[in-house]
């Protein structure tokens, strides 16, 4: 089956979810979210243009029991009143991992509360099914989800695509009545601005500023997200599981642009897995990527002696021709 023809089928038949919850601002419904125990808390407020003020403005928790289970609460100001509604999203499963034809699904139930809830220039998700296009050769993935609007029968789609890099992530939404450009910053992965810009396209003039200021886990070290990748096969020396978080750091990394970053943590995976011809391969295209050609031929020759493959054999080549024309 084409690869158009493939994506297409699965946006038709995917019941789609909106796993990144509501108070986080960057309102993609991407089926990706952080790991077990990570934790956040933040405010965060909309600004309203033609009248000049701030509403829904609260303080907001999130926490990932799991790297299935989601939850958040938010505490926050509607019309001289105090509200409390709680999130929960949930991861459904993924296809294809680790190739370009990844794709995860995950699902929403949102805005729990003993009282209806309104805000302004939003539509309201009830409950979402998400899923997530997450090639692994590309920053940019695509997303799309079906939504039951809060308090209504109607059933409404989401398209999003988004931008993902080791410092954030930009993206473009659009649910039939509102598109919203949004970005995500995170800052020595403890601090976490949001911001968004969203337009009704039925009102001609009226624009909402949304942003968040968050803090993650404070009395712990940052998760790794999942990433969509595959891991080399075990061959430790010594306990693995450290190795294995290296291994995601450092796939993470590269795929994020951030080689030097990549280099340690693979430097470190390769004294937990050093007859892993996996971890080698990928600690020499690394070194390729950071021009330091001898280094990657050495670990490709290496990876070569352990699992020999016409594309080490490629790669080898390559190395050497570079490395040549460097002396």
């Amino acid at each position: 089956m084409p690869f158009p023809c493939l994506v297409i089928g699965l946006l038709l038949f995917a019941s789609a979810a909106h796993a990144i919850l509501p108070n986080d601002l960057v309102f993609t419904p991407y089926a990706e979210f952080p790991s077990q125990n990570q934790t956040e808390l933040g405010y965060q407020l909309n600004y309203y243009s033609i009248a000049s003020n701030t509403t829904d403005k609260g303080v907001y928790f999130n926490h990932s029991f799991s790297k299935n289970i989601r939850y958040g609460i938010e505490f926050f100001e509607f019309q001289q009143s105090q509200q409390v509604v709680h999130h929960f999203a949930y991861r459904l499963g993924q296809l294809f991992k680790g190739s370009n034809y990844h794709v995860q699904f995950s699902g929403g139930i949102n805005y729990l509360s003993n009282q209806p809830i309104f805000l302004n220039n939003e539509r309201l998700k009830e409950g979402s099914l998400t899923m997530s296009w997450v090639p692994v050769e590309s920053p940019i993935r695509f997303h799309a989800t079906a939504a039951k609007e809060y308090l209504q029968n109607n059933v409404f789609g989401m398209f999003a695509a988004s931008l993902h890099q080791h410092w954030g992530i930009l993206a473009i939404e659009w649910d039939g009545e509102t598109i919203n450009l949004s970005n995500q910053f995170t800052i020595y992965d403890r601090v976490i601005f949001r911001g968004g810009l969203t337009k009704n396209i039925a009102d001609s003039s009226e624009l909402v500023f949304k942003t968040s200021l968050g803090f993650i886990d404070l009395a712990h070290s940052p998760m790794v997200r999942e990433k969509s990748n595959v891991l080399p096969e075990p061959q430790p020396t010594v306990e693995s599981s450290p190795g294995l978080i290296h291994i995601q750091e450092g796939m993470q990394f590269y795929y994020n642009g951030d080689y030097r970053k990549a280099q340690k943590s693979y430097e470190i995976a390769s004294e937990f897995f050093p007859h892993s011809s996996v971890v080698k391969e990928r600690l020499g295209s690394i070194y390729y990527k950071l021009g330091e050609f001898q280094k990657a031929l050495i670990e490709w020759e290496n990876a070569n002696v352990i699992a020999p493959s016409p594309r080490l054999e490629s790669f080898i080549n390559d190395a050497k021709s570079k490395s040549e024309n460097l002396d």
